[in-house]
Formats: structure tokens, sequence, C-alpha cells
């Protein structure tokens, strides 16, 4: 009887499947496409300005850039506005966003022509959206499923982005060369249409967001900053700008900067995982932080890494 009652107990215990949970499974479908969709404009992008307009590499170069213009100086301040707005109403919006901008450039070509101008405009908004998208992404995660399922889920979501990698520049290459560049775009377009539906269809309510009140002026700290740094071993398909995000949110009244200074994989890491490192400034506003309060934020950036990331303090 006891036996019988232990199993029961573990069984219960054990984490649901996610593969029976029909929201995470509409979210996961949806960025599923949406990922190969990015994937393929990506390869899509630089062949117009290269066929189409016959850009210079100095203006394709340029259009690279502002791809990834906007992940560095916006993801911060993208958090903080996140955490004031429903996450799936924004992630819509930013769906529906990159849906338009996306199809202007195939509509273009049928109608118009193609400017470089429109190409640098489109690549710099949709990077702007994507980082709103990719932050309240990572917080809408935990609201869908249970804290237990937060390590599958975020394993299930990155093998899409590494399968997203994998297939979409085949997909894209076979796409140009039926369909020529321009209209290439297309799919990206329809993925972001597909992403927008399956947020749309999830059931789950999401949680009012905490009103909150106009940031005070800036006041300067008499008091010595702290430094500490971490090393945490991820899934590969993790960005560092996620874990950068998640130990911001451990104690945003303490926390005052988060950089990421190394990112490794290879020896003495496994497969299919990486290092990323991170240093973390501590600004204490009311008195010097004695080493069990700064040992306790610590602890609170750890667990906060792994609720969010399902990275492991690196030994």
């Amino acid at each position: 009887m006891t036996a019988d009652v232990s199993i029961t107990e573990q069984a219960d215990a054990a984490p649901k499947s996610l593969w029976k949970h029909r929201d995470f499974m509409l979210l996961w479908s949806g960025q599923t496409v949406s990922e190969l969709g990015s994937t393929v404009s990506q390869l899509a992008l630089p062949l117009i300005a290269v066929t189409v307009i016959k850009a210079t590499t100095f203006e394709v170069s340029v259009l690279g850039f502002l791809t990834s213009l906007a992940f560095l100086p916006i993801s911060l301040p993208a958090g903080v506005i996140v955490d004031r707005v429903r996450k799936r109403g924004l992630m819509l919006w930013c769906d529906v966003a990159r849906m338009v901008l996306m199809a202007s450039i195939p509509v273009a070509a049928v109608f118009w022509h193609v400017t470089l101008w429109q190409l640098y405009v489109v690549a710099t908004a949709v990077g702007v959206l994507t980082v709103f998208f990719d932050v309240a992404y990572q917080s809408y995660l935990p609201v869908l499923i249970d804290r237990d399922q937060l390590v599958d889920g975020n394993g299930k979501l990155g093998t899409t982005q590494s399968i997203a990698q994998f297939a979409g520049p085949s997909l894209g290459g076979a796409l140009v060369g039926l369909i020529g560049a321009a209209k290439t775009i297309t799919a990206d377009a329809v993925s972001y249409a597909v992403s927008t539906l399956s947020l749309a269809l999830i059931r789950i309510p999401e949680p009012r967001a905490k009103p909150t009140r106009a940031r005070p002026a800036l006041e300067l700290s008499p008091f010595q900053p702290v430094e500490r740094d971490f090393a945490f071993v991820v899934d590969r398909a993790v960005r560092a700008g996620d874990v950068a995000r998640a130990a911001q949110t451990a104690d945003r009244k303490l926390i005052a900067n988060v950089n990421v200074f190394d990112v490794y994989e290879g020896e003495g890491i496994a497969p299919g995982k990486k290092s990323i490192a991170i240093a973390v400034t501590l600004q204490p506003r009311d008195k010097t932080m004695t080493d069990q309060e700064i040992d306790a934020v610590a602890a609170k950036i750890v667990a906060e890494v792994a609720k969010r990331t399902g990275g492991t303090l690196r030994a």
C-alpha cells in the first residue's frame, strides 16, 4: 500500500506533458512557422538589395547592420515597457506590424519597385518590433505554463530556433530560385500571420499588468556599487540578452546594470550547450550592503535565470 502511494505521489509530482497543453502547442507551432519565415527573410533581404536594387557592398553591409541594430540598445528599455502591459496583446501587435512591413516589399515589387530606403526602414522597424516581441515572449511563457514545465518549454522553443536556422536558408534559397527574392519575403509575412492567429486562439487569461508610477528623477547614490560576475550554462539556442534580462528582473531596485562579457562553447561545456557570462552591478541606495545581502541578491539572480532560461550556474 505504501509503495502504491509513493508511486502515485511521484506521478503527481512529475511535470505534465506539454504535448497535451493546447495553448503551449499553439504558441510553439506559431513560433515555429514565424522563426522559419524570419530565417528565410534574412537570406532574401540582402539578395533583393543585390539582385533587384543593384546595391553596393557597403549598402548591403548597412542593411545587415540595421537588421540587428535594435537588439543591444533597446533590450533593457523594452523590458521596462513590457512589464507594464499585457504580454500577449503586445506580441499580437508586434506580429501584425511585422506582417504589414514585410508584405510591403512584395507589394512594392508587383505594383511599383523596391527601393533601398524601403529595405532600410523595414529592416530597422522589424528589428525593433522583434526585440519587443522576444522580451514579451520570454515573460509570457511563465504565464502560460507551470513553473516545473519551463525547462521543457524553453527546450522545445530552443529546438525550434535551431531547426529554423538549419532549414531556413535551404528553404529560402529554393523559394528565391522559384519566385524571386522580393516575392520570397511573402513567406515571412505569411509566417507572422500564422503567429498572430496562434496567439489569438490562446485561451489562458493573462493577469492584468500592475499599474506603475512614473519613475522619479535620477538619484545618485553615495554608496559604493558592488559588481558580481556569473557564468551560466544554457541551451545553445538561448540568447545572451535573455540571460541578461532575466538577471535584471531579479531585483530591479538594487541591480543597476547587467553586461554580457563572454559567450563560450567548447571544452568543458556539454554538446548543445554554451556558457554565458554576465557582470551584474548592484547599487545600494540606503546603506552599504553586507555580504549576506549581496549573497541573497546573487541567489535571486541565479533563481531568476534558471526560471526564465533553464540556465544553471557554471561550476
